[in-house]
């Protein structure tokens, strides 16, 4: 391997591991770029990384399509319980919950973490993330007491062995979280989240993706229990770092705008709440497309806000 290329690949996963996913994405087609001599093996690592970096920002399409081809691949070249396959087959579980697609992530994502088991252990981190992405998956299709069956002895398994600020122990501690808040377990959800927010600050950074997406929780929380001041508070500082990180009209920028939105109209703000989430309705439904689960429900935000406000 060349040792310029070496670098550059150092440089991208170093990228990506802060969360900075645009320059990840552009180290990765540089890296890319430079190994177009067929499907080997670093040439493949090379396409994962850079499609990683594209679920990062937000062009989920392009990922799962892209991802499905390295997953393949890989499929072909390594065999299918190769340590690589299964990162490809949970990368593609990732991109395709960004489109909303559960039913196929939750397919992807049991594969990789069904693999991950015999081939790496029950306690090894990776087997412990794709059974904490496979929670959530199970859990969008609305079958929470499975999901919470598979989270809860996934998070003390990832306490027990990798402590409790490992960075795939907090991922463990925000998928129970959300279940929980959306089984109506309100009290033990916002204890859950907390402790992920403030151990995201000190671990990872406090504008890291993983950690936005802890205080993205608790807003939500907050506001289930009425708390408007507090979830104001929370949404409003997210909704201000992932635009000015990721753009006004990423997937998760907008995901937070709804959020806030909702949130305005329990505290009575509603020409606010309207105001805002007409323009994220507009960028979702050109960004997502109008049957994504995040279009339609920035689509009742809109339409409670407009019922409100003619109340």
């Amino acid at each position: 391997m060349a040792p310029a290329l070496t670098v550059v690949r150092g440089l991208r996963l170093q990228s990506y591991a802060r969360g900075d996913y645009a320059t990840a994405h552009a180290l990765g087609e540089a890296a890319t770029a430079a190994t177009q001599d067929g499907p080997t093996p670093d040439a493949l690592a090379d396409r994962h990384e850079l499609v990683r970096a594209l679920t990062g920002v937000g062009w989920f399409t392009e990922a799962a399509d892209l991802h499905q081809e390295t997953l393949a691949a890989r499929q072909t070249l390594l065999g299918a319980d190769h340590p690589d396959t299964l990162a490809s087959a949970h990368a593609l579980g990732l991109a395709l919950y960004g489109l909303g697609r559960f039913a196929e992530d939750e397919q992807h994502m049991r594969y990789a973490a069904d693999g991950r088991h015999r081939v790496l252990g029950p306690e090894h981190p990776d087997t412990m993330e794709s059974r904490a992405c496979l929670s959530d998956a199970i859990g969008e299709q609305g079958r929470w007491a499975e999901a919470e069956d598979l989270a809860r002895p996934n998070l003390a398994l990832s306490e027990r062995a990798l402590g409790a600020e490992h960075p795939h122990t907090l991922q463990s501690r925000i998928a129970l979280a959300w279940l929980l808040s959306r089984n109506d377990q309100l009290d033990e959800a916002e204890t859950l989240a907390r402790a992920t927010v403030s151990g995201s600050e000190r671990v990872l950074d406090p504008e890291h993706p993983r950690t936005l997406n802890a205080q993205d929780l608790l807003a939500g929380i907050l506001l289930r229990q009425h708390n408007w001041h507090e979830a104001e508070h929370v949404a409003r500082s997210v909704a201000e770092v992932r635009e000015r990180i990721f753009g006004r009209e990423h997937p998760h920028t907008l995901a937070i705008q709804t959020r806030l939105a909702r949130i305005l109209i329990g505290a009575g703000h509603r020409q606010q709440a309207r105001d805002l989430v007409a323009h994220t309705l507009t960028a979702g439904t050109r960004v997502l497309g109008p049957e994504h689960p995040g279009t339609l429900s920035c689509h009742e935000v809109y339409e409670l806000a407009t019922t409100e406000e003619h109340t």
